[in-house]
């Protein structure tokens, strides 16, 4: 049976720790170690994660080298086949282990496998998970890459990937220099080093629910969330993907998906003076994402668009620099 190290990073997050682990070492079909790494907790975290220690076999509390335990310790330390990065407030659906490590197996150039998530508000409540046994689709890393470039998007919300502990290990710490989307980063930087695999229509993990954003003056402008996502593209043409087969390219249907979006959110404006000055903003990022984007359908344009276009200086099919 194939042994899978589970790695989780549970600062300050004390009340989380007992509902992530039970989910873990509730899983069948898999031998399972757990590494938890507390960096420094200003709440019981510590108390909580040596308790656990001490209660199961299966769990370690990772100690660093010189200094407060890192992600890298843990990886250092793991002696799993496979290797897990579990947030402390998600949860491990039944059987996710088993069903990756199985593909794992049977892949030899696959180096990743994820499926769905499903979102939970309390774990007395946990939604049932979709664990039919499926046949993976199976990627190779470059046609991985592309895909997420043509929608210029992960393609489905926080995954937890199943990935070999060699690979995890080359990819190293992310924490010490974060990326602006992390978990596409995390996908593209894999897919760029070996094959994907995605269970569809199996639910592999449960994520916690997101509050909901209070609408007003302080609201996130939807260009940051674009920008976040360039960055995280622009980063992986600049070193992990520089050497793909047509990486220019490939950076290219990036560029034009993230300017096809931000031109179809200004177009969806209502007119209200947030909306207005957030439009201008997306159409300037289109701009400047992709020499074309000026060329792109728009739904009509609205005078007061009209206005703010022409005080920004982008005309029709204007090319800009990026």
């Amino acid at each position: 049976m194939r042994t899978v190290s589970v790695v989780i990073a549970c600062d300050s997050r004390a009340r989380s720790i007992p509902g992530c682990l039970d989910s873990v070492l509730a899983q069948a079909g898999a031998d399972v170690e757990v590494l938890l790494v507390d960096r420094g907790s200003n709440d019981w975290t510590s108390a909580v994660v040596a308790a656990a220690a001490r209660s199961d076999p299966r769990v370690r509390v990772v100690l660093g080298r010189g200094g407060p335990p890192t992600i890298a310790d843990a990886l250092a330390s793991a002696s799993g086949d496979y290797t897990v990065l579990l947030n402390v407030d998600d949860r491990l659906a039944p059987g996710a282990l088993a069903r990756a490590a199985d593909v794992l197996a049977g892949h030899p150039t696959v180096g990743t496998v994820y499926g769905a998530s499903l979102p939970f508000e309390s774990d007395d409540a946990m939604p049932s998970a979709r664990r039919q046994t499926v046949v993976p689709e199976v990627w190779l890393g470059r046609d991985w890459i592309a895909e997420r470039c043509r929608t210029a998007s992960m393609g489905i919300a926080s995954a937890r990937a199943v990935v070999r502990t060699t690979l995890e290990r080359q990819l190293g710490d992310s924490s010490a220099a974060p990326l602006p989307d992390e978990e596409l980063a995390r996908g593209l930087r894999l897919a760029a080093r070996a094959d994907i695999a995605f269970l569809r229509g199996v639910d592999q993990t449960y994520v916690v629910a997101a509050v909901s954003a209070v609408a007003g003056a302080g609201q996130r402008s939807p260009v940051e969330e674009l920008r976040s996502r360039k960055a995280t593209f622009d980063s992986l043409f600049a070193v992990d993907g520089r050497n793909l087969p047509g990486a220019e390219g490939l950076h290219a249907m990036a560029n034009r998906a993230l300017a096809r979006e931000a031109i179809a959110a200004a177009g969806r404006s209502d007119g209200s003076d947030l909306d207005r000055r957030w439009s201008a903003e997306l159409e300037v990022f289109a701009s400047h994402a992709y020499a074309d984007a000026g060329a792109f359908p728009r739904r009509r344009t609205v005078p007061w668009r009209r206005r703010s276009r022409a005080r920004l200086g982008i005309g029709h099919g204007e090319r800009c620099r990026g």
